[in-house]
């Protein structure tokens, strides 16, 4: 009889532990998820954003609030701010222009990968503005004039711009958890099953 209770004892414990290096593998598997590193492969990492601040003249004229600025690197958009004081894009440390309000972040994205020193183009509305700056990856927040010779189109609807950035990273770690849970479960049932058997 001792026997017996010794035998199914260590049954149950090497079915538990079975169960747990399954549930380690496939946990070790969905962090090391080939999709997410054929992904990463293909898009290096991007660069740290240059950010800026400062004016908007029109006509000599302070630039209404709720423009939206533009940054371009070789006709890519890789930024934009829309305005929330007249004249003013963006702010200072010491919030110059407002509490709260974000810089002008210029960086790579999913359509664009900026190395240092691009030449960066501003638009106010779509109006190219006479200043160009350079890009450089990580650096302080730079103070930038902007001067248009106007009138600015009036500021369009937002509309859709297609489907969001996937981040296969992310996605499959939720596949990889959605499996390792329905493997936990299954797991929990064939134990069920057995300590009734």
């Amino acid at each position: 009889m001792i026997m017996r209770i010794l035998e199914h004892a260590s049954r149950r414990r090497l079915v538990c532990l079975k169960g747990a290096v399954v549930l380690s593998l496939l946990l070790a598997a969905c962090v090391l998820s080939p999709v997410g590193q054929a992904r990463a492969a293909d898009n290096p990492p991007a660069a740290f954003p240059h950010p800026f601040y400062g004016t908007i003249m029109v006509d000599d004229q302070p630039a209404p609030a709720g423009v939206t600025v533009v940054a371009k690197v070789n006709g890519v958009a890789c930024g934009s701010i829309t305005t929330k004081y007249p004249g003013r894009y963006g702010s200072d440390e010491n919030g110059l222009f407002g509490p709260g309000i974000s810089k002008l972040l210029v960086q790579s994205n999913s359509n664009i990968t900026i190395e240092n020193g691009a030449t960066i183009e501003f638009y106010v509305q779509t109006v190219k503005a006479d200043q160009t700056a350079t890009f450089e990856s990580g650096a302080d927040p730079t103070w930038l004039e902007l001067t248009v010779v106007g009138p600015l189109p009036t500021p369009a609807a937002p509309s859709s711009s297609g489907p969001p950035d996937i981040s296969w990273p992310v996605v499959g770690g939720i596949i990889g958890g959605v499996v390792l849970v329905g493997l936990a479960g299954g797991l929990l049932l064939l134990r069920r099953r057995h300590a009734k058997a």
